[in-house]
Order: C-alpha cells, then sequence, then structure tokens
C-alpha cells in the first residue's frame, strides 16, 4: 500500500525483480534488461499522471517505452560486452541505466536531443562491479536497483533542463573506453530489433546454472536419485566455471552454484522457488551431495559462444561403479528452445499466487497480453501492489 516518488518507486522494483533471478536476458550482453525496463516504465507512466499532469499513458505508450529501453540495454551492451565483462564489471549493473533511462525518455516524448542527454546523464553513473560472483554477497540486488533508479532520475532531470556530453559513449575519456577500451561498432538494419534474442528464464537462479539443472533433471526422469551418487562432475564452459560456489549458504550464493543447481534437482526433481531457500539449502540431505559434487572447466564447450547457450554435461558416478551422463546443448528458454506461453502463464500464476488471490491473477495476466489495447495503463496498475 505504499506510495513512494518514482526514482525511488523503481529502485525498490527493480531490486524485488532481481532478487528472485527469474527474469529475461541476452546471452552476448550477459545482462537482464527487464528487471531495469519494466519497472522504470512502470514509474514513470505512474508520475505522468500523477504529478505531472498527464491525462493518461496507454497501453502502446508503454510498450513503446520498454522497447525503446530494452534496445537501449543492448545496443550499448553490444559495444562492450563480453570484454567489459571480463573486465570485473556487471552486466545488469552497468547497463541498467541506458535502459531506464531511455524506457522514461521515450514516455516524456523526447526527441534526439533530449534523449541525448538522458543517456549522458545515464552514463555518468555507470560502472557496478560483479565481485559478489565469486560469494554470492546481496550487493548484487541492490547495484541493479541503483542502476534502475539512476536511469529514472536521468529522464527527469533531462525533463527539468539538465543536459550531458555528446561523447559520453565513444568519447576519449567516455563510457565504452573507461568499460573495454574502445567501443566496438555496432550496426543496425531497419526494422531490426535486439529484444527478439531475449530469452526467458525457467529456474531462479543465475542463467549459468540452467544447464546443470537441466542435464540433472534428466537424470532425475531416468531414475537416478541422490542418496544413489557416489560423485558428480558438472562439465561447464570457461565463463559458467565462475558459477561455482562449492557449498553456498546465503540466498544469494545458492542462486550462483553450479554446484547447488545439480543437487537441488537432483534431491526434489525440480528447481522452483521452494528449493531456492536458505532452509532447503541447510538440509543435511543437500549438504552431503554438496560435498560430492564438484565444477570442471572443458574449454570445448566454450564454443559457438554465445549461439551455444551454456551447454553442459554432467556426469554421476554411482556406488555400484557405473556412470551416467547427460548432455545439454541448448538450455530451456532459450531462443532455440523457448518457454512456451502456456509456460510462460504458469510462471506467472505461481509467482502471483504468493501475493494474489486467482481472479487477481488471472486479470492480471489478460491485461499484460492485451497492452497493445488498453487506452490507460491504469487498469493494469491498479491491480499491481499488495
Amino acid at each position: 500500500g505504499l506510495r513512494a516518488p518514482a526514482a525511488e518507486a523503481a529502485f525498490v522494483n527493480s531490486i524485488s525483480g532481481e532478487v528472485l533471478e527469474l527474469g529475461d536476458g541476452e546471452n552476448s550482453v550477459i545482462g537482464h534488461p527487464g528487471q531495469a525496463v519494466v519497472p522504470a516504465a512502470l514509474a514513470i507512466a505512474e508520475r505522468l499522471v500523477n504529478t505531472e499532469g498527464r491525462e493518461k499513458v496507454s497501453g502502446p505508450d508503454f510498450l513503446e517505452a520498454v522497447l525503446a529501453g530494452y534496445e537501449a540495454f543492448l545496443f550499448v551492451g553490444e559495444t562492450i560486452m563480453p570484454e567489459a565483462y571480463d573486465r570485473g564489471f556487471s552486466a545488469s549493473g552497468s547497463l541498467g541505466n541506458f535502459g531506464a533511462g531511455a524506457a522514461a525518455g521515450r514516455l516524456y516524448g523526447f526527441n534526439d536531443e533530449k534523449m541525448k542527454d538522458v543517456i549522458a546523464l545515464s552514463a555518468c553513473a555507470a560502472g557496478f562491479l560483479r565481485s559478489w560472483n565469486l560469494t554470492g554477497t546481496m550487493d548484487k540486488d541492490l547495484m541493479v536497483g541503483d542502476s534502475t533508479r539512476r536511469g529514472v532520475l536521468a529522464g527527469i532531470l533531462a525533463q527539468l533542463g539538465y543536459t550531458g556530453s555528446d561523447a559520453i559513449l565513444e568519447g576519449e575519456v567516455g563510457f565504452c573506453q573507461a568499460m573495454r577500451g574502445e567501443a566496438r561498432p555496432v550496426r543496425r538494419r531497419p526494422g531490426e530489433y535486439r529484444i527478439r534474442q531475449v530469452y526467458f528464464k525457467t529456474y531462479p537462479c543465475c542463467r549459468a546454472t540452467h544447464g546443470a539443472i537441466d542435464a540433472a533433471l534428466a537424470l532425475y526422469r531416468e531414475g537416478l536419485r541422490a542418496e544413489d551418487v557416489e560423485s558428480l562432475v558438472i562439465q561447464s564452459d570457461t565463463r559458467g566455471s565462475l558459477v561455482a560456489i562449492p557449498e553456498p549458504s546465503s540466498f544469494v550464493a545458492i542462486r550462483f552454484s553450479q554446484q547447488y543447481a545439480a543437487a537441488a534437482a537432483l534431491i526434489a526433481g525440480q528447481a522452483t522457488i521452494r528449493e531456492y531457500t536458505e532452509d532447503f539449502a541447510a538440509r543435511p540431505d543437500v549438504r552431503r551431495l554438496l560435498k560430492k559434487i564438484r565444477v570442471e572447466t572443458d574449454p570445448s564447450l566454450d564454443e559457438g559462444w554465445p549461439e551455444r547457450d551454456y551447454s553442459r554435461r554432467i556426469t554421476a558416478t554411482l556406488k555400484d561403479g557405473s556412470q551416467k551422463s547427460a548432455y545439454v546443448h541448448d538450455i530451456k528458454g532459450s531462443v532455440p528452445n523457448p518457454m512456451t506461453m502456456d509456460e510462460v502463464e504458469a510462471k506467472c500464476r505461481s509467482l502471483f499466487a504468493t501475493l494474489y488471490d486467482t481472479e487477481r491473477t488471472e486479470k492480471i495476466i489478460r491485461l499484460c497480453l492485451r497492452l497493445e489495447e488498453l487506452a490507460d495503463l491504469r487498469e493494469l496498475t491498479s491491480l499491481l501492489g499488495r
């Protein structure tokens, strides 16, 4: 029931989206645009109506803002990734401000000059580090919220007359040089939208662990059970091997552990928000199985990145000495192996059930599926929140 200024509302909602590790993303950029863009667009849409005198914001207005935000996030990301990621910068933290800012600017109806100011005001605060990757600490979610807040603030400030540098991206001391050393040239054809390359997550954890889950579940369906395992090896690509916290226990750490991903899947036969809790991670059977799992880097799995989507091979040695293996090429939710609309709706229902009754949940889903027809976005936003 609480209300907040637009930038702070976007901050809180962005963290709320990020912390579940169930958002969307794009492989080559290694980031998650939705957690920044959607909260920003919602916040500015409500600000325009509630405090700036706009009669209404339509569903198409909102969708255009979301599209603009995704394209800004992914376009800028393409100029610096994956090199900036390898240097230690978080993609979502460093790009979310661009996505949030562009969404805000689109809703404000900015021309090119004003949108340039939004991008510049967003960029000058970019550059969040991903050291949390190694231990799974809580700063991961905070920095995504901060990035989103900065983009929303950039839109508001540009509307008030703030200006920014013309050369913030490709300039001598600009964003791309700081993040990568130089800007990678990016070319787009008319009508080419990178949002079409966005994946959806099926499990509430870092996507680099999803291949381990898919492979473990494949073995589970073949009859393998945790109590039969003597040892288990996860063969991973080079980047995925960095997401390998051996015995995680904290809320964040378990989401960034390939070992935990495989253990939870083999014990529960699924990987949902129920398995991704500190209580489940503390179970004796989980702790025992974790000690039997190790991650190995297999450089051959790097081939074809990012089109080859987090390929994984796991091999379980059983107590009788026999072995069982599973290999996953395109993980569920990837562009080559997408979730169906029925699966996306089921994911929504499972999450909304923690807050809403069935009637409210179904209303929200129906409105989201016909956003392009909504004359007034308040039809949807009036149903959101507690």
